[in-house]
């Protein structure tokens, strides 16, 4: 790994940036698994003759601060030789099924593939050192299999999440809301169901703090 620090504007914008190089080496599941996934309701395969995966990667990052808000955006490459991809099984473009004593279930199998990931990830804070803060981030990923040039199977969808308001010493409350987009770039025929739709997720914590006598008392609410 080789990488390295900038400081543009000294205490107000930097660029820091990497690249790297490494290899990983398929472990056992990858390699033997034979049967019903343990955590997960597949038919899981694995592949003896899993070569190692080899990474070449770089990133990128700038980060931005002044006295009223503090930025990074984030941005990445990977391009993964022989990666190991857990996905279901097709043959002749057909996804494959098995069925046993205990039910019917999609085949998931280790694969290789030259893969391409690539993406950005980002944060805003604003007024972060104040009572009343706000913070903005979001992350957006690409996964190719760089032989067929079709999107991987099991790759985040884009998101952004907003959480803002109060922070005391004895009362906090942040409200938050995310927006989670829909996986529309990965091929109906290379999975078993299609993604789901966009959705939205509020969420709400308070905390209050109090002593009684000696001991001091701290609620939470999620």
């Amino acid at each position: 790994m080789l990488g390295g620090i900038w400081q543009v504007v000294p205490e107000a914008l930097e660029l820091r940036g990497d690249v790297s190089s490494g290899v990983r080496f398929p472990n056992v599941d990858e390699r033997y698994l034979l049967g019903a996934a343990p955590t997960f309701p597949v038919f899981a395969m694995g592949d003896p003759n899993l070569p190692r995966e080899r990474v070449r990667s770089g990133t990128l990052t700038i980060g931005y601060r002044n006295a009223i808000a503090s930025t990074e955006i984030s941005g990445y490459s990977n391009y993964i030789d022989s990666y190991i991809y857990f996905a279901p099984l097709t043959i002749d473009g057909s996804l494959q099924n098995v069925t046993l004593i205990n039910g019917s279930f999609p085949i998931y199998k280790f694969q290789s593939v030259n893969a391409h990931f690539y993406g950005l990830d980002g944060t805003v804070h604003i007024l972060e050192e104040s009572r009343f803060a706000t913070s903005i981030s979001a992350a957006t990923v690409r996964a190719w299999n760089r032989d067929t040039e079709e999107h991987l199977v099991g790759i985040p969808p884009d998101s952004i999440r907003v959480k803002s308001g109060w922070n005391g010493e004895k009362f906090s409350f942040q409200p938050s809301v995310s927006y989670v987009a829909n996986q529309h770039r990965v091929l109906s025929k290379l999975d078993f169901l299609d993604p789901p739709d966009d959705f939205w997720l509020f969420n709400l914590q308070a905390s209050l703090n109090h002593q009684f006598a000696v001991v001091e008392w701290t609620w939470n609410l999620n």
